[in-house]
């Protein structure tokens, strides 16, 4: 960025007041490249040089100068002492209409009679005086009044120059005029632009990255500046686009080959989000109701203490929260959940001592906040990036408002505390700092004054040039008119639009306009100006896709250890996807789906248990006939209490116990009709092997039958099938497994449901069980298979095998 001013007649002596800072950067650049090392003038813009003057005279420091954030929060304060809709428009409105007053000299009290609106206004300023009189406050829009006299008063032994107005208001022409400044104007450029339309903005600002791109690599040297007038809005589709054609996404700012001039609200940065959601759930941790979504923001924040060594098992405590079905929990039941993270649930610990007073002022509450993010170890665990590290840079400095407003804020809460931080830093905007690269995307008036050599300037629609006429909340149109204030007028809209045209003409002797047809779907009209042509789209190269290479990838390395844990289950994964049963080998956590009362599992889990409970006691068909009707219930009545007791709330017990009942009443009628049998153990663990391959498996029951045989049942409260039981894929393997591995003579499903209750078999005795007459495979034949099967799928699991190829129904998800 230059200037494409005479800077001959410029001595290091003189000063020069330019309307913004990049004006400052610019001219300072054009001055060390015309003349090399040497001392500069004095170049500030005219904000800074009336601080800077006015803190040379306040040599007594009875006066304090409010930043514009701080006044922003007492105008907060002032508004929200009644009813105000959407107070931060309201605010934003509030702040513009009194730098207007005072920069044109309009008397606020003469506005009180206009409106209602006009009188709110008007009180609110009163109490914005009052406060400042009362702690010798004074802002920007007084420094003018501070001043003007002892400008007027001073020798005028140095020169003044001013550059980069478009227009100045009458403030700044009284004091130019008391500093005798003289005007410096761009020098006298010949260019004939281009003009170009476009269908859409997308296309536009695409066309305008691959010219800026084209240009800065044919001529790297060359500064190449880039006008957005609706930069506020469109930022981040520029970003985005550039970023696609630069391939610069993973880039930090200070390593793009671009600048954007307009930062964002510094509370849109990721670091900060994750600051602010720290110290909202450390509230949440004393008060002891943890919100779910922000506990999840926190735990798998990437700044915090042990983020990077819990990484996985905070990402399963994810998981495990959400299972929960809840969108709060107590501070309790999140470190249960948690039990796993052990650096984060000391942490919570140490976070759960702190004691708090219920209101503090805002100075405390900042020495509070700095505390919890210590404890929580904030911005430590590893390196941050560049632009991490200057938005937590600017966080502590933003931080410091809590200070400084403290005695004209009253006592707040925790939350409160937090809201007013965060209000703060919505209004901060912040742009990381930028490296030396040559393309410059700005606004319309941060452009003007400046130098390139080339640009281009976008949407040139008719809402830019002219306009539309723009009257401020707060002051009445016939005030307006009457002080000439900005866009106010169509003769003001039209004298400032033939201004801004000259301004933009003056950027560069190779230059470029365009609008889009269209933005966000919405039709734009051109501005009167000019007249735009279409613009020529390149023609995209279609390039044809290369072949896909199919790379087999199934073997996964053999197993170290040959006993395993959940062997059953690992076997008949093996069987239904090869892959799926590699898988077993990742140790994935399960979770349970969230319900409400007893699901599934549960029910199940709870006939087993009081089978397993009763069946110590009534241990033979004998036993079972002998007890009375009242007796067997009294019986189940107890076991299922004791199998049920303490699971899911009385309401949801009470309906249980009434179906559990139902169901065994069912199921020992069919075990009456067994010709006889004697119960020899209940949910027994047993170690097995096959083909080498070592692990337990839990019985349900085995009986030994009047001739001295043993029979296995496995209960089946869902769908049950002898078909799970054969075949090449082995759904159900528990009983074919104990089968090969011990000396029995059956086995059989009792399904113990509410639709029915039967056993499904396959022994060496027919008549053992009362079944159904189907046909089943023989007993040694199924020896033989179960042996055959469960064997290569045991030697494929230890060997690595691991294709992708399910049977119908084996993958849930896949």
């Amino acid at each position: 960025m230059r200037v494409n001013i005479d800077l001959s007649r410029i001595h290091q002596d003189d000063t020069i007041i330019v309307a913004n800072n990049r004006q400052v950067l610019a001219i300072k650049r054009s001055i060390s490249e015309q003349r090399g090392v040497t001392k500069l003038p004095n170049i500030c813009s005219y904000t800074a040089w009336l601080e800077k003057f006015w803190q040379q005279q306040n040599t007594e420091h009875n006066l304090r100068l409010l930043s514009q954030s701080e006044l922003r929060l007492l105008f907060t304060k002032i508004i929200k002492s009644g009813p105000v809709a959407q107070p931060d428009i309201v605010i934003e409105e509030l702040i513009k209409c009194y730098h207007l007053c005072k920069s044109y000299f309009i008397e606020i009290e003469n506005l009180a009679n206009y409106s209602n609106t006009c009188n709110l206004f008007v009180r609110w300023i009163r109490k914005l005086e009052k406060t400042k009189k009362e702690r010798n406050y004074i802002d920007s829009t007084d420094l003018y009044s501070q001043i003007y006299l002892l400008v007027k008063k001073i020798a005028k032994t140095k020169r003044f120059f001013i550059y980069g107005f478009k227009k100045t208001t009458p403030e700044q022409r009284n004091l130019f005029d008391a500093l005798e400044c003289e005007t410096i104007s761009p020098l006298a450029r010949s260019n004939s632009p281009k003009s170009f339309s476009f269908p859409d903005s997308e296309t536009e600002i695409q066309a305008i990255a691959e010219w800026a791109k084209e240009l800065s690599t044919n001529k790297p040297n060359h500064q190449i500046g880039i006008v957005v007038p609706n930069i506020s809005e469109s930022q981040f589709a520029v970003k985005r686009i550039f970023d696609q054609v630069f391939d610069s996404s993973l880039l930090e700012t200070k390593n793009k080959p671009y600048n954007i001039s307009l930062g964002s609200p510094l509370l849109q940065y990721p670091l900060i989000q994750h600051l602010l959601n720290t110290l909202a759930l450390s509230g949440q941790i004393i008060k002891n109701r943890i919100d779910h979504q922000l506990l999840i923001h926190v735990i798998t924040s990437p700044y915090i203490t042990g983020a990077q060594k819990e990484s996985n098992n905070r990402s399963l405590q994810v998981n495990r929260i959400l299972a929960t079905k809840r969108e709060s929990s107590s501070f309790k039941r999140i470190t249960n959940l948690a039990r796993n993270c052990g650096q984060f649930v000391d942490v919570m610990d140490e976070i759960k001592q702190l004691k708090l007073q219920q209101k503090l002022s805002h100075e405390d509450w900042l020495v509070i906040f700095n505390q919890i993010l210590f404890i929580w170890g904030f911005s430590t665990d590893r390196e941050l990036t560049s632009d991490e590290f200057q938005s937590l840079k600017k966080f502590q400095q933003e931080s410091l408002i809590l200070n400084k407003i403290s005695d004209d804020l009253n006592k707040a809460s925790f939350d409160d505390a937090i809201n007013t931080l965060q209000s703060h830093l919505g209004s901060v905007v912040f742009q990381a700092q930028s490296g030396t690269a040559n393309i410059h995307i700005l606004g319309a008036l941060e452009a003007e004054g400046l130098s390139f050599d080339g640009a281009w300037v976008s949407n040139m629609t008719s809402s830019f040039l002219p306009g539309n006429i723009k009257i401020p909340l707060f002051i009445p149109t016939k005030v307006c008119a009457e002080y000439g204030l900005p866009s106010s007028s169509f003769e003001i809209i039209r004298d400032d639009a033939n201004a801004t045209i000259e301004a933009l003409n003056n950027l560069s002797s190779s230059l470029v306009y365009s609008y889009a047809k269209s933005n966000n779907e919405k039709e734009q009209l051109p501005t009167p100006y000019f007249s735009f042509d279409e613009y020529q789209l390149k023609q995209r190269k279609v390039t044809n896709s290369r072949e896909l290479i199919a790379i087999e990838d199934y073997q996964a390395p053999c197993i170290e250890d040959h006993e395993i844990k959940e062997g059953v289950s690992t076997l008949q994964d093996q069987m239904s996807c090869a892959f799926k049963g590699f898988s077993k080998r990742l140790n994935l956590e399960k979770f349970d789906t969230p319900h409400i009362g007893f699901n599934r599992l549960e029910q199940g889990n709870l006939i087993h248990k009081v089978l397993e409970t009763f069946y110590t006691e009534i241990k033979s068909k004998e036993s079972l006939l002998e007890l009375s009707s009242s007796e067997l219930d009294g019986l189940l009545e107890r076991h299922i209490d004791s199998a049920i007791n303490n699971k899911s709330t009385l309401r949801f017990q009470k309906l249980e116990k009434i179906r559990i009942k139902k169901i065994l009443h069912d199921y020992f009628e069919l075990e009456k009709q067994r010709d006889g049998y004697e119960v020899i153990e209940t949910e027994s663990t047993t170690e097995v092997s096959i083909n080498n391959l070592s692990f337990k498996i839990r019985l349900d029951r085995i009986d030994r039958l009047p001739n001295g045989n043993k029979l296995i049942i496995d209960y089946k409260t869902g769908k049950a099938e002898i078909s799970q039981m054969t075949g090449k894929h082995i759904r159900q393997a528990q009983l074919p497994i104990y089968a090969l591995t011990n000396s029995v003579n059956g086995v059989a499903f009792a399904k113990i449901n509410a639709t029915r209750c039967e056993y499904l078999a396959i022994t060496n005795d027919e008549s053992a069980l009362p079944v159904k007459k189907t046909t089943v495979p023989k007993w040694e034949d199924q020896l033989v298979e179960w042996e055959s099967i469960l064997n290569s799928a045991s030697y494929d699991f230890q060997n690595g095998v691991a294709t992708v190829l399910p049977e119908k129904n084996a993958c849930e998800y896949c």
